[in-house]
Formats: C-alpha cells, sequence, structure tokens
C-alpha cells in the first residue's frame, strides 16, 4: 500500500506544481479587447509595422484619453503600453511580433458572430 500512496503523492505534488507555474506565468492568454479597444489595436499594428513613431504616439496618446476617460481596463491598457514602450526602445520587430500575437489571441465577441451570421445569411441568399 505504501508504494501507491507514495505514487499518488507525486501525481498530487507535480499537478500542484503545474497549476503554480500556470498561475504565476499567466497562462501566456492575451487579454481580449473590447470592441472598440480593438480600433486601436489596428492602428498600434500599423504604426508598428510601419515605424512611424508619430503613429506610435498617437495611439499612445489614444489609450491615455482612454485610460483618463474609464475607456480601456487596465489589462489592455497595460499589454497596448508594453508593445509601444517596446516599439519606443527600438525593437520594432519584437513589439509588431507581440501586437500581432495579441491581435491573434482575440475571441469573437457575440456581436461579431452575430454580424457573421447575417453575411452568411446574406450570401446564401443571393445564390438563390
Amino acid at each position: 500500500m505504501n508504494v501507491m500512496s507514495n505514487t499518488w503523492f507525486r501525481v498530487f505534488a507535480g499537478c500542484c506544481v503545474l497549476i503554480a507555474v500556470f498561475m504565476l506565468k499567466g497562462c501566456g492568454i492575451a487579454p481580449q479587447m473590447s470592441a472598440p479597444n480593438r480600433k486601436i489595436l489596428e492602428a498600434l499594428q500599423t504604426a508598428v509595422s510601419s515605424k512611424q513613431r508619430d503613429w506610435l504616439d498617437a495611439v499612445a496618446t489614444q489609450i491615455e484619453e482612454k485610460r483618463k476617460q474609464n475607456e480601456i481596463s487596465s489589462s489592455e491598457f497595460t499589454v497596448i503600453d508594453a508593445i509601444i514602450k517596446k516599439a519606443k526602445s527600438g525593437d520594432w520587430k519584437g513589439a509588431q511580433k507581440d501586437s500581432f500575437a495579441l491581435s491573434e489571441g482575440q475571441r469573437p465577441t457575440a456581436a461579431d458572430l452575430s454580424m457573421l451570421k447575417d453575411r452568411k445569411r446574406a450570401h446564401e441568399s443571393e445564390k438563390k
């Protein structure tokens, strides 16, 4: 019986360690951007891809204004601000990688899914 309880203890301990690692690391999941703030993400990608500091400054101004008006969550602000700082430090490639990873991490909202359904219905009715 001692061997079985020792095995279960090891499995339990291993699971606890994995859970702790994921909690500390944050699982690498990108914060979900609200629909209005996804426009800012598009502007950020454009500025970073084009290596345009003026455009980057405009995005920085936008997110600061949205923060003052409580129109952007702290997680949205933090991740966008980090990308802006990375680009301003000269790491345009890293900033571009991070901005696209953030974009690719977005899941469709209920409004997005509804719009897709409407487009599909319209397309199907055109075929008939």
